[in-house]
Parts: C-alpha cells; structure tokens; sequence
C-alpha cells in the first residue's frame, strides 16, 4: 500500500507551518512561541499545494485503470478531515474535474478497446458519514430524494455485503457527468447536515 499526501493552501499568502521541501516528507514547524519541536513526517510521495487533480490522477491512480478492467482487485482511498480538501480532490470544483471523473472516463476508454469479450462497467457510491454508510447514487424513482443510509451485513456466502446499495451502468462517457454531478450534490448535501463540511 503507497501513501500519498497533498497538501492544500486555504492563503496563499500565509506562511504554512506545514510544507514538504523533497515531496517525499510532510514537515511541521511549530509556532514561535511553542515549545514544541520541528518534525518530519515520511510518505510515499506528497503534491505541494499547487497541484492539480490530473497530477494525482496520472501518476497514481492512472496504473491502476488497466488492472481494475481486467478484473483485478484495485482500491483507492480518499481521507481527509472536514475542509481539507478531499471531496474537492475526488469529485473536483469549479475550475478542475476530480480524481473519479478522470478515473472514469479512463476504465470507459480501456473496456472500449478490449475486443475480445464484451464488458460491462456499473458502478455504486457511497459515504462513510459519523460511522453510517450513505447511498450517493441518485434515486431515479424520486428526484433530489436524501441519501438512503445503508446496513453492512456479514454473508456467509460473499462475506461483507452492503445492503441496499444501488448499482448503475455506465455504458459511454457521456453518461458520465450526470451520474458524477449526482454524486457530488448528495455527498455535498450529506456534509452540509453533518458538522457543515463532507466528510
């Protein structure tokens, strides 16, 4: 498992108490008049704050694309406390796309190439939100309708299931944004009546 960090900068004016001189360390430097020591803190690697989503996207999440349509198991995690910057990195903002869009569009251009067998890419959405999981994708049925909270279940057959969890195809890129834009309002909406940021 790799561990990447990437720092974000609410002022750009501000002198950040934390920084990463080689992007290999995350170092803290204590205010002033603490008694508090310098540390360093080592990862995988770390994006200065001027990074874009598509950095992170094509120097760690991109290798993994070939691996998830051919049926391997991949994961990528996304943490980060409230306002740090994670839903920004994962569902993108005003100015930039997200981590899942980029990542999306690429498994839809890879299955496209596979000519051997037909393939079929669904996908589902959820948010770990004050230890409940919450359904993100949309209710066709009932337009703009909450986030269904979902129930882990242990099955003795498949192991850990999620009750409830709705899957939805994606067959072209275009059926991308709606699904993406979905997504991103209820997690948005889940964060605004939780402690005001997504979580």
């Amino acid at each position: 498992m790799r561990v990447i960090v990437a720092l974000r900068s609410s002022d750009p004016n501000a002198q950040p108490c934390v920084f990463s001189p080689d992007n290999q360390a995350i170092h803290i430097n204590p205010p002033p008049k603490s008694k508090a020591k310098k540390i360093a803190l080592p990862f995988d690697h770390v994006f200065p704050p001027e990074h874009t989503n598509q950095q992170i996207f094509e120097e760690y999440i991109d290798p993994l694309i070939e691996h998830f349509v051919k049926g391997e198991n991949t994961s990528a995690v996304f943490l980060g406390l409230p306002g740090s910057g994670a839903a920004e990195t994962l569902f993108g903002c005003s100015n930039e796309a997200g981590v899942l869009g980029y990542s999306t569009i690429a498994a839809l251009k890879h299955t496209e190439m596979i000519s051997t067998h037909h393939c079929t890419l669904r996908c589902s959405a959820f948010q770990v939100r004050k230890e409940t999981l919450h359904d993100l994708l949309p209710n066709q049925s009932v337009p703009g309708a909450p986030a269904v909270t979902l129930r882990l279940r242990d099955d003795k057959r498949n192991g850990i299931v999620v009750d409830g969890l709705r899957t939805m195809t994606l067959g072209q890129i275009h059926d991308l944004d709606p699904v993406l834009r979905s997504i991103a309002s209820q997690q948005a909406r889940g964060g605004a009546r939780g402690r005001g940021r997504p979580r």
